[in-house]
């Protein structure tokens, strides 16, 4: 008997606790701590900053140190290459020395303020001859293929095989660089050819094939094609819509779908647009004239061009005379306006 009321306090004591337990639980009220979410910071479409027109004077520097360059080229990149976004090569002519006139790099980031990155050595094409015997270089065009620089420039014989022609024998030279500082050796591209002169050349490179575009002496306009810069396509004149002037020099590029050209006659500079590169629309002029220089002799030449997303700059070298060197000098003028106002002053 003893034994059983044992085993019956301890059943009691069992159900006793076990209904305690079920109390306290459902009396329990549990806490849920709910994650809070963080706001969301969606940034606002940022404006566009009013492009600020600037019209002026820029220094760049020559090897030679004159500070006096034409026939500019100029490239822009939105990230650095190298630690620069604007490169450009032209050649210093002053006195219109054509000895001097050695194509050569400067680099800027603010596409006004120029100066040669450190370690390179200009002239990049350096001499035509140890002394001046009517051979020179001329109108460097650069490019930026991928991974590489690719630099084209010209070079002119008056004397070939003892036979004298002033200007007459002219070639493409081309050289490589994959941080535009150190150049590999140069390349001969385009051979003498007794119809072509070879002026200032515009080359594109789209998918591995060459598009060239040079002026001959008599104005005419040439296009060639090639893969591999040995075997080209049969030069073509390039058509001008209602143009009858004579083209002197330009600058072709490919942006947006379409090339555009900026060329020059003498001394004018115009605008055009094409669709394949070889039939351009009817150009507009581009305004160059400065009030500061009424009363003065002075006229542009070959000039570059930048056309980003709202703006576009432009490259333009003035051969200015200069009454307290008592000759004229070259300058080179920097425009920046947006594109809207460019192409409503056409």
């Amino acid at each position: 008997m003893k034994r059983f009321l044992e085993i019956f306090l301890i059943c009691l004591l069992f159900v006793f606790v076990f209904c305690l337990g079920f109390l306290f639980s459902s009396s329990y009220k549990k806490i849920v701590v709910k994650e809070k979410k963080c706001p969301v910071i969606k940034e606002k479409n940022r404006k566009k900053e009013k492009t600020i027109d600037i019209n002026e004077w820029i220094k760049i520097p020559t090897y030679e140190k004159s500070n006096e360059t034409t026939h500019p080229k100029v490239l822009y990149f939105d990230e650095p290459v190298n630690g620069y976004k604007y490169w450009l090569v032209s050649t210093p002519y002053p006195y219109n020395t054509a000895f001097y006139e050695n194509p050569s790099i400067v680099v800027s980031n603010d596409g006004i303020h120029f100066k040669e990155p450190e370690g390179i050595k200009n002239p990049i094409s350096g001499y035509p001859s140890k002394y001046w015997d009517e051979s020179y270089y001329s109108d460097p065009y650069m490019l930026y293929d991928k991974d590489h620089f690719e630099l084209f420039y010209r070079k002119t014989l008056s004397k070939l095989n003892n036979e004298y022609k002033k200007s007459g024998y002219n070639y493409i030279y081309m050289k490589t660089s994959n941080d535009g500082i150190n150049w590999s050796k140069e390349k001969l591209v385009l051979g003498y050819s007794p119809s072509e002169a070879y002026m200032s050349l515009s080359v594109i490179k789209e998918n591995d094939l060459y598009k060239i575009w040079y002026v001959n002496y008599d104005n005419k306009v040439k296009y060639v094609t090639s893969k591999d810069l040995i075997n080209y396509s049969k030069p073509i004149d390039i058509n001008v819509a209602n143009f009858d002037k004579k083209i002197w020099h330009g600058e072709v590029q490919f942006i947006n779908n379409k090339y555009i050209c900026v060329f020059m006659i003498k001394y004018k500079l115009y605008y055009t647009e094409s669709n394949d590169g070889i039939n351009f629309n009817t150009p507009k002029l581009i305004n160059t004239e400065l009030n500061e220089l009424n009363g003065i002799s002075h006229n542009i030449y070959k000039s570059s061009f930048i056309i980003n997303d709202d703006s576009i700059e432009l490259y333009i070298p003035y051969r200015v005379y200069d009454e307290n060197k008592k000759r004229h000098i070259w300058k080179m003028r920097y425009v920046k306006m947006s594109k809207d106002k460019f192409y409503n002053s056409l």
